[in-house]
């Protein structure tokens, strides 16, 4: 049994290495579906990881993400030793940060589906952030939204009773041209 992959991977759909023995990933690993790294020994990514599909670190010992990281749909850091997005980060899908210990979110944040911040240690929004879905602000410590805040589908939750700032601010977030 080998602990590791080859170099120059390149897998055409998903490579599910939950709860193997696997403990590094190679460079130049290149995934076109989604990547499982739940419950695993990996400690981290490579700094050129292309991931087409979702990614999965629930559980997994990673407490990084590279700089430019992209991901064509979903990921999802809830469970994770994760406290910083990294620069440049794109997700085309959903971004889970639940209860995770992520405090702040780079400027310009861009991520096509949902952005679930429930239980998050995420206290403000950046300037220029932009959610394709929903964005989900139940059990946050989030007060305000900034200016030029675009949400394509809505905002879900939110301080209880909900600020004049927030409730001023999601009118102007729902404009259906804001994701465009």
């Amino acid at each position: 049994m080998t602990d590791s992959l080859r170099p120059n991977l390149e897998v055409g759909g998903n490579l599910e290495l939950q709860l193997t023995m696997i403990t590094a990933l190679p460079e130049r690993l290149t995934v076109g579906g989604s990547l499982d790294l739940r419950d695993t020994g990996i400690t981290a990514l490579p700094e050129d990881l292309k991931v087409g599909g979702g990614l999965f670190l629930s559980g997994s010992e990673i407490t990084t993400l590279p700089e430019g990281l992209s991901v064509g749909r979903g990921l999802y850091l809830s469970g994770t030793k994760i406290t910083a997005l990294p620069k440049g980060l794109c997700v085309g899908g959903n971004l889970r940060l639940r209860d995770t210990d992520i405090a702040v979110l780079p400027g310009g944040l861009r991520v096509g589906g949902n952005l679930d911040l429930r239980g998050s240690a995420v206290t403000a929004l950046p300037e220029g952030l932009s959610v394709g879905g929903y964005l989900i602000l139940r059990d946050t410590k989030i007060t305000e939204l900034p200016e030029n805040l675009n949400v394509g589908a809505g905002i879900l939750g939110g301080p209880k009773p909900p600020s004049k700032s927030i409730v001023a601010t999601v009118v102007r977030a729902l404009r259906p041209s804001a994701w465009l």
